[in-house]
C-alpha cells in the first residue's frame, strides 16, 4: 500500500454531503483592491463594454496599435488566458452558488492583477 493511500485511509470514507460541503466556495472579506477591480469588471461586461468571449474587447486599442509586433505578440498570447479569467470571476461574482466575497475569488482577482501587471509594465493596454 503507497503512502499516499495509507495517509488517506486514516479518514475513512465520506459521505457525498460531506464532500459537497467541502466542495464550496467559503464566503470572506476581500482585499479592497481587488474588491474594486471585481467590480470595474462585472460593470464594464455589463455594459459590453468588454466581452470575455472576445478577448480583443479587452483591449485598449488605441494603444495596442502604436505598440511593435513583438509587444503585440507578447500581449496576444497571453490574452485568452486573461479573457478566460475575467469570464470566470464575472461568473463566480454573478452566481447565485457562490458568495460575492470570498477567498476563493480573491486568489482568482489576484492572480488576474499580477498578469496585468506583467502585461503593462511598458504599455496600458488593457481596458480595466
Amino acid at each position: 500500500m503507497s503512502k499516499f493511500t495509507k495517509a488517506i485511509g486514516i479518514y475513512g470514507n465520506t459521505s457525498d454531503a460531506h464532500q459537497k460541503a467541502a466542495g464550496k466556495a467559503l464566503a470572506g472579506a476581500m482585499d479592497t483592491e481587488l474588491e474594486e477591480l471585481m467590480l470595474a469588471l462585472v460593470k464594464l461586461t455589463e455594459s459590453g463594454a468588454i466581452d470575455p468571449r472576445n478577448p480583443k474587447s479587452l483591449l485598449n486599442m488605441s494603444v495596442y496599435e502604436k505598440m511593435t509586433e513583438q509587444e503585440q505578440d507578447y500581449i496576444d498570447v497571453s490574452l485568452m488566458n486573461i479573457a478566460n479569467m475575467v469570464d470566470v470571476i464575472v461568473d463566480f461574482y454573478k452566481s447565485k452558488d457562490t458568495p460575492n466575497s470570498s477567498p476563493h475569488l480573491e486568489t482568482m482577482l489576484q492572480n488576474l492583477l499580477q498578469m496585468r501587471k506583467r502585461l503593462e509594465a511598458k504599455h496600458d493596454v488593457l481596458k480595466f
